[in-house]
């Protein structure tokens, strides 16, 4: 493994670790992470083995095959690659969020610790695997091929986040736990996450241009 692919993975473990923790803050996730925790909700029930990070890689997956129907780009496999890393560490860092005492993630302190971490660490790791250059999220992929229809990328993450916004009430009113996910930092996320990772993105690229990071292909 060459040091991007190296790096896009790091990036993606580390998306994992944020998406763990805003979840188990309860106190909203982005749209398609409360999409997610509430399909497994339901399918759990039915099948009780069936973990969190695979229904991620369902979803992934299935969006993954959609946006390769629409543009034909065989690249769009190496996101399904990456999507299995997510799923995996995901479950991995779910048991040891796991192994907090339940009393301690019912304080609302911790819970915005838990939040505002889980925050900083998602935009990290969409900066890491963005200054890769290598294919991008499932989601981000889509984004670009209706951007391609639309022709405004605005528009455009508003029809992939406002789908799965919709999806997410739905199955929050059908689990009855819809604030548990759809709440303040689903709002939070959707103004932060852009500004942080335009932060994260210019203090890598000043400190790459200084030559204090360097990474060759």
């Amino acid at each position: 493994m060459n040091n991007k692919k190296l790096l896009h993975t790091i990036g993606f473990i580390i998306i994992a670790l944020g998406i763990t923790s805003i979840v188990n803050a309860h106190l909203g996730a982005s749209p398609v992470d409360a999409f997610n925790v509430f399909l497994h909700l339901i399918i759990s029930k039915h099948i009780p083995w069936i973990t969190f990070g695979t229904v991620i890689f369902i979803t992934g997956i299935t969006v993954t095959i959609i946006t390769y129907l629409l543009n034909k780009q065989r690249d769009m496999l190496y996101s399904a690659i990456f999507l299995f890393v997510v799923s995996a560490f995901v479950d991995g860092w779910g048991l040891l969020f796991g192994l907090i005492p339940e009393a301690v993630t019912e304080i609302l302190v911790y819970q915005i610790l838990f939040a505002t971490f889980g925050l900083v660490m998602c935009a990290l790791g969409v900066t890491i695997t963005l200054s890769t250059g290598l294919p991008a999220s499932p989601y981000e992929r889509l984004m670009l091929v209706i951007n391609n229809k639309v022709k405004n990328l605005s528009y455009s993450k508003i029809i992939v986040e406002g789908s799965f916004f919709i999806l997410a009430v739905i199955l929050g009113l059908i689990t009855q736990k819809l604030f548990e996910q759809v709440h303040v930092f689903t709002v939070i996320m959707t103004f932060m996450m852009g500004i942080l990772v335009g932060i994260f993105s210019n203090i890598y690229n000043k400190k790459n241009k200084k030559g204090e990071i360097i990474y060759e292909a």
